[in-house]
């Protein structure tokens, strides 16, 4: 498992719904699991909180895509622990605060120059750690909206410029 052992798993369980329960007095919390070992973690995360609940994702992903989008489009802020929940929300200008339990949730913050909104799972006290990066962003919200603009307007050009690159390659060759 990615938290580790049972302890790490209940301390992070532990914290995680510490963060919920104050979220929930401002946000509907809507907790989002993608794979089968985080519905069970999920659901002992909101046990008493009150204004949360879990989306049940795997009826939504595949056969109904435009809602699933929209729960990541328009999330004023997304959490998340696993590479897609940051990657889906980014494409939408949404800001993250990506909780790292993989080397690749910190890369991706890194090359977004955005690792100030990245916290290990693992880390002492981390909610108080997490409400503290949820305070700054929100104190910093415009800014890190244009940021991701800026950023995946950057990613755009790019991918644009890859695609001519390809086409002018398969032009030749065909």
């Amino acid at each position: 498992h990615r938290l580790g052992g049972a302890a790490n798993i209940g301390d992070f369980v532990r914290e995680i719904r510490e963060v919920c329960l104050s979220l929930s007095k401002t946000y509907k919390v809507v907790l989002a699991p993608h794979v089968y070992e985080d519905i069970k973690l999920s659901e002992e995360v909101i046990e008493g909180v009150p204004n949360a609940y879990i989306w049940d994702f795997h009826k939504y992903a595949f056969d109904r895509c435009e809602e699933s989008i929209g729960y990541y489009q328009d999330a004023h802020f997304v959490i998340a622990m696993r590479g897609h929940g940051q990657i889906i929300p980014f494409a939408f200008n949404t800001p993250v605060i990506a909780l790292q339990n993989h080397p690749k949730h910190l890369g991706l913050m890194q090359n977004l120059g955005l690792e100030d909104y990245s916290i290990r799972c693992d880390s002492e006290n981390l909610s108080t750690k997490i409400l503290g990066l949820i305070e700054n962003l929100e104190d910093n919200y415009t800014s890190y909206v244009s940021s991701l603009k800026s950023s995946n307007n950057r990613l755009w050009k790019e991918t644009n410029n890859a695609f001519n690159r390809i086409r002018k390659i398969l032009d030749i060759l065909c």
